[in-house]
């Protein structure tokens, strides 16, 4: 989303005078970036890799633990 963003709202060129050098591009389309918005985009994306090895490795996890509970007669099985 924050791609698309930029792609319609920052110039096509870079632009010393506000400090839009930073090129980035997808698709075709490039956009300049001031070094702030580079800062901004940089840690949005970490964060986004961040989140989603913390999803996989909880649901790796999860699923580590449920097997094990069931293959060694855990709180899943019965009592009788």
């Amino acid at each position: 989303m924050l791609y698309m963003h930029y792609a319609k709202t920052r110039p096509g060129q870079p632009d010393p005078g506000t400090g839009r050098v930073y090129a980035y591009g997808q698709a075709g389309k490039n956009f300049y970036l001031n070094a702030g918005e580079r800062r901004l985009w940089r840690c949005l994306m970490a964060a986004g890799v961040a989140c989603l090895a913390v999803m996989l490795g909880s649901y790796l996890y999860e699923r580590r633990l449920v097997s094990a509970a069931s293959t060694k007669g855990g709180p899943t099985t019965p009592a009788g």
